[in-house]
């Protein structure tokens, strides 16, 4: 054999080195990416197991001692399970596959890389019978990882678009050669020819594609498996470097992305202009629109908070966005969460939940509020009070009988104009301000005080402590309801006594009475908090009472018996720091 095949060969070899080598190189500057260290092992691992083989094959031509080839053996076969290890690695960081990077399993699978080539080798210049198992083992051991491997890197290709799509299936192929020309090796080996280093660097110069065509550095996935087709709302996912990483098919349709621009910043896939809005858009979504789009042209209002938030890659709290789509109009709950998918990678999921259908809904309902507010205070109050008016003018001129029914007639009458200024009065806090310090003295005496004027055979009594309460701008007319039912329902002497203090952190008002007691049936409407064909009250002042605590950030509890009730309203102290002082009328 001549002396100048080795060691051309072993030249060769040394320079396939260089192909892993500048993996190496570019995996360690960016060793903090998700992905980096495990290619950075398997350039390495390839490189060695280059070098290696270059200097077995001067084997042939120099007086190296058994000792000498013994461990270069172990090293080549050692340094190639390293970079298949490697490989796999990758495969597992860039398809986030958390439970395999466990430390107990990396450090079993290492040492089973270095172990099964030393016990081989060994066995073998032992002539023992272990060495056929132990090289079956170390073969197998490496088709086990490249498999791993070739199915996650698969399974991310048939999940991914764009510039994904692309990085996976450059590193798919990459895996692939290196796996294929290892098997080829081992069925049809053939001299001066290593078809798994061959496989190994040609394997690594595809994947140096990913590295430095596809960007696999600068916009590895961040969506991973978190982003299904079939949710219904659009997500997009930003990664760190302000780029769409995904996108799921609500979201493409949506606004109109195509495979093309997953991956590209986000500048780009929502470029920025000046709208222009549809003729159908109503005033009240003006505000909202931050986008219009018609066929594959997309417009994005710059000064859109969620337009400005999706640009940078900032946090995107809860907030409405509206859509027009082909002349659709959609309304949208937008908000976004940070996404960690590995070691210093990391970016945001903003979900557009839509909420066409439920603010269409709460449109119709304030329409409806409206128009009954309107029907409430004009058309039924005066329709009513001319009834009033007829009823009291038949009863003034008629004999005893029909006076006695014409009075009912006025008395049902004052029934439903009360159950008008009731439900105004709910209305009225429901469209109210957000609670307000009032002094609690205050609040009783001007309320007590009107209602000794309407009822002056009642007993009107107070005792409550100078503080101030956080209440609804419309409470008054609450704790007037309370003392109206109290009277009016009690035919024996009405007394109502109004108590109130600091307890517990908070203030409670107390309005006690000596009446008969709030039946249980109306009650239970209260407590179950809806009203049914079947199970209802006869008013609205229970109702009144319920709903200004609500509104105040308080609550309210009702005891009640043949002996009288006592309504229990907790509320907030405006200042908890003050003074206890008590005022008696």
């Amino acid at each position: 054999m001549s002396t100048h095949l080795p060691v051309v060969a072993a030249v060769v070899y040394t320079l396939l080195g260089v192909i892993p080598a500048a993996v190496a190189v570019r995996s360690f500057r960016n060793r903090e990416t998700a992905g980096a260290v495990p290619l950075l092992v398997t350039g390495v691992g390839a490189t060695t197991a280059s070098v290696v083989q270059a200097g077995r094959f001067l084997e042939l031509v120099l007086a190296i001692p058994t000792p000498v080839s013994l461990a270069l053996h172990i090293a080549l076969l050692a340094s190639v399970n390293i970079a298949v290890l490697g490989t796999m690695y990758v495969a597992v960081e860039y398809t986030n596959r958390g439970r395999l990077t466990r430390s107990w399993l990396v450090g079993a699978l290492a040492f089973t890389a270095i172990g099964l080539p030393v016990g081989r080798i060994l066995a073998g210049a032992a002539e023992s019978p272990a060495f056929g198992p132990l090289a079956d083992a170390d073969f197998l051991y490496r088709v086990v990882l490249a498999a791993v491997g070739l199915g996650l890197f698969a399974r991310q290709y048939l999940a991914s678009r764009g510039v994904y799509r692309k990085q996976a299936g450059t590193l798919t192929v990459g895996l692939a050669i290196g796996a294929g020309l290892g098997l080829l090796e081992r069925f049809y080996p053939l001299p001066f020819v290593e078809f798994t280093l061959l496989g190994m660097s040609g394997g690594c110069a595809v994947l140096a594609v990913a590295l430095f065509r596809y960007d696999l550095f600068e916009t590895a996935p961040v969506a991973r498996e978190t982003l299904f087709d079939y949710v219904s709302d659009p997500v997009v996912a930003i990664d760190g470097e302000s780029r769409v990483a995904d996108v799921n098919r609500a979201a493409m349709d949506a606004f109109a992305i195509g495979d093309d621009l997953i991956g590209q910043p986000a500048e780009t896939v929502f470029a920025a202009e000046e709208l222009s809005v549809p003729e159908n858009v109503p005033s009240t979504a003006a505000d909202l629109l931050g986008a219009v789009v018609v066929g594959d042209r997309r417009q994005f209002d710059p000064s859109n908070s969620v337009v400005e938030a999706l640009h940078d890659g900032a946090d995107i709290p809860e907030t409405d966005f509206a859509l027009v789509t082909d002349g659709e109009l959609e309304y949208f709950s937008v908000r976004s969460t940070d996404l960690s998918v590995g070691p210093e990678s990391a970016g945001k999921l903003v979900v557009f939940r839509e909420v066409t259908a439920e603010r269409e809904r709460a449109q119709d309902l304030d329409i409806l509020k409206e128009v009954l507010s309107r029907v409430l205070r004009h058309n039924l109050r005066n329709e009513i009070t001319v009834i009033r008016g007829y009823a009291s003018s038949i009863a003034n001129k008629s004999d005893d009988g029909v006076a006695d029914e014409a009075d009912r007639i006025v008395d049902r009458t004052d029934v439903l104009l009360k159950t008008s200024e009731t439900a105004r009065a709910i209305k009225n806090v429901i469209d109210s301000a957000e609670p307000v310090p009032v002094s609690l003295v205050a609040l009783v005496d001007r309320t007590a005080a009107a209602a000794r004027d309407s009822y002056p055979d009642a007993t009107i009594e107070t005792d409550v402590s100078d503080v101030e309460v956080r209440i609804n701008p419309e409470f008054d007319a609450a704790l007037t309801e309370l003392l109206e039912n109290a009277i009016v329902h009690n035919d024996d002497d009405p007394t109502v006594t109004i108590t109130g203090g600091r307890v517990d952190g908070g203030v409670e008002l107390r309005v006690s009475d000596n009446g008969p007691g709030i039946p249980e049936h109306e009650l239970a409407v209260i407590d179950r908090g809806e009203e049914t064909s079947l199970n209802h009250g006869s008013g609205a002042g229970l109702w009144l009472i319920q709903i200004a605590a609500d509104h105040s950030d308080g609550d309210c509890q009702f005891e009640t018996g043949p002996e009288g009730t006592t309504v229990t309203v907790r509320l907030p102290e405006a200042n908890p720091a003050a003074d206890t002082l008590t005022s008696n009328s």
